[in-house]
């Protein structure tokens, strides 16, 4: 747990990260990026050990962008657009300054929240919590 800030944030094809509660009672994770945040294909974010998508925050200066067939836990808050590839998992709120794109097949479990528009591929699920 803790506050983790960059200038961007990439996360490599096929990585998994691991988010470690460590068993503190609501451990938070603070992940900032002055600007864009990338994520390659078949990515996942994985929490242990007491770590929940309600206390893990992404907060963007710009964008994010994800690779399809990936697993994304946290809420996102980006400056501008959001971009979410087909056949992800969002466990946890999607808001951005502009908009946000999903790809076919995406599960959100979370809100939804854009300046602009909000674009849904075929097939996608939406459930806010």
């Amino acid at each position: 747990p803790g506050t983790y800030r960059s200038g961007t944030i990439n996360i490599i094809a096929g990585a998994t990260v691991i988010l470690d509660g460590q068993y503190r009672a609501n451990p938070v994770f603070l992940f900032q990026a002055d600007s864009t945040m990338l994520t390659g294909a078949g990515c996942k974010i994985i929490l242990i050990n007491g770590a929940t998508a309600d206390n893990v925050l992404w907060a963007l200066g710009t964008a994010l962008t994800t690779g399809a067939n990936s697993e994304f836990r946290g809420s996102i808050v980006a400056g501008s657009a959001i971009t979410i590839a087909a056949n992800n998992k969002v466990y946890g709120s999607v808001i951005a300054g502009s908009a946000v794109t999903f790809g076919a097949n995406v599960e959100i479990e979370g809100c939804v929240a854009a300046n602009s528009a909000i674009t849904f591929g075929a097939l996608c699920s939406v459930n806010a919590t």
